[in-house]
């Protein structure tokens, strides 16, 4: 009797009356072909800047650039579909580096995705904003870079020139 047991051990079936190898059998063959395979993800966040209101679209010597006022926000924007975004870092006027981390209280954005503002308010002059994002599993986008104009104080009519950076434009809006 006991070695009937163990010849047949096999063959015994499960509530189903399936036995338990084909039930192992056709399990596997459910986890490997019918489930797919995660895609691997290479690509980095997208990373943007926007700015704000007030702002005009100035023509100068160094071509198109925008021109903002002195409180008009600057929004460094980053978004991945793919595995999220995990932080971006900033840095402004050839400053120190900033990092923001998804989910830190400088993050505008409630959900993966990352939005910062800053304010340049302090005085008339070129800026640029170095910038770049980084996913959760390490794709980045390499360092981007955006210059713009600040000026402080103009009004709606005004036309003004800057023989520093060679910008002609006449005030659509006051700044």
């Amino acid at each position: 009797m006991i070695k009937k047991l163990i010849k047949n051990k096999y063959s015994y079936n499960n509530i189903l009356g399936v036995s338990i190898v084909t039930f192992a059998f056709l399990f596997a063959a459910f986890v490997i072909f019918a489930i797919p395979a995660a895609a691997e993800d290479n690509t980095p966040p997208d990373v943007y800047v926007e700015f704000g209101e007030p702002k005009i679209w100035a023509t100068g010597t160094q071509g198109q650039r925008w021109l903002i006022g002195p409180n008009t926000p600057v929004w460094i924007n980053a978004t991945d579909d793919e595995s999220n975004v995990s932080y971006i870092r900033y840095s402004y006027n050839v400053g120190v580096w900033e990092r923001v981390d998804d989910g830190d209280p400088e993050d505008l954005d409630d959900t993966t995705n990352i939005s910062v503002v800053i304010f340049f308010d302090d005085y008339s002059c070129w800026h640029e904003i170095d910038y770049e994002a980084y996913d959760e599993i390490g794709n980045y986008n390499g360092i981007n870079a955006v210059d713009f104009y600040e000026k402080l104080g103009y009004k709606k009519g005004e036309q003004s020139q800057s023989e520093e950076y060679g910008i002609t434009y006449e005030m659509s809006k006051t700044l």
